[in-house]
């Protein structure tokens, strides 16, 4: 039996506009991790061949009608006929003005019978940051995003502000999963995996905040990929039976790592 039929392939297509960042076995492993944890099942994603061999069999018709029938804009008659007086300068993570973004309610502009009771819709528009691929559903060179609240007060640039360092948390799940979350097995094994898993996230999280604040690596992430002078600049070695790291001097990232060593010993010990 094929792991790609022509409805999964449909499906596959459709996340691959969801996620434009992500590669081909990124987005099938998405769309398929549920799948290895189900008992009995023996699954495994298909690889960037198999997905581009499917491609090729569904031919373009398929995609034409997926595209009819799924493309929709993200803007609407309500947002593109707003008054410019209507959006508002966004925030950014310090409560400053934030440039190239507004925001706006539409509550009032839109039917929302059936929707529960006091919930309301902002939207954003931001032009793309540069050298970002432009989607479909940007209108006249911004990137348009909605979200729905049942927050009864606050301005909202305050509730597209509050909304966004959600993201913070979507971070950590993404980290999560690329330190193996995903990787699971029996319930009794999984028990003991998750808390190795919560045990690395923790310290990733912790030595960056502690250790690496101020710098570029504050943000890494485990799978942000290591430049060749990374990989080039220092060496492991052994010595009476301790591992010993040798940076080289001239290396662009020895300052920081240097710092971040400094700190960590200068923190106190534990009660």
């Amino acid at each position: 039996m094929r792991k790609l039929p022509a409805h999964v392939v449909d499906y596959l297509l459709i996340a691959l506009c969801l996620y434009p960042d992500d590669d081909y076995e990124e987005v099938a492993e998405k769309l398929t991790s549920m799948l290895a944890s189900m008992p009995g099942a023996r699954w495994e994603a298909p690889t960037r061949g198999a997905i581009t061999q499917a491609r090729q069999r569904l031919g373009p018709e398929a995609v034409r009608e997926v595209f009819r029938q799924m493309a929709r804009p993200a803007a609407t008659e309500s947002t593109s006929d707003m008054p410019a007086t209507a959006w508002t300068p966004a925030y950014d993570a310090e409560r400053r003005v934030r440039p190239g973004a507004w925001v706006a309610e539409l509550t009032g502009l839109l039917d929302l019978t059936g929707w529960p009771k006091g919930m309301r819709v902002i939207v954003r528009k931001e032009r793309p940051h540069p050298g970002a691929r432009l989607r479909l559903t940007d209108l006249d060179g911004h990137r348009i995003a909605y979200f729905v609240t049942d927050a009864q007060h606050g301005q909202p640039a305050d509730l597209e502000l509050r909304h966004r360092r959600r993201a913070r948390a979507e971070d950590r799940i993404r980290c999560a999963k690329d330190t193996d979350l995903a990787n699971l097995h029996d319930f009794a094994q999984n028990q003991i995996w998750l808390e190795i898993v919560a045990l690395a996230c923790e310290l990733l999280a912790w030595m960056q905040m502690l250790a690496l604040r101020g710098t570029a690596a504050r943000r890494y992430e485990p799978k942000t990929p290591a430049p060749a002078a990374v990989r080039r600049g220092r060496t492991a070695g052994t010595r009476r039976r301790r591992l010993r790291l040798r940076i080289a001097a001239r290396w662009p990232w020895a300052h920081d790592i240097l710092t971040a060593l400094t700190r960590l010993q200068a923190l106190p010990a534990p009660p």
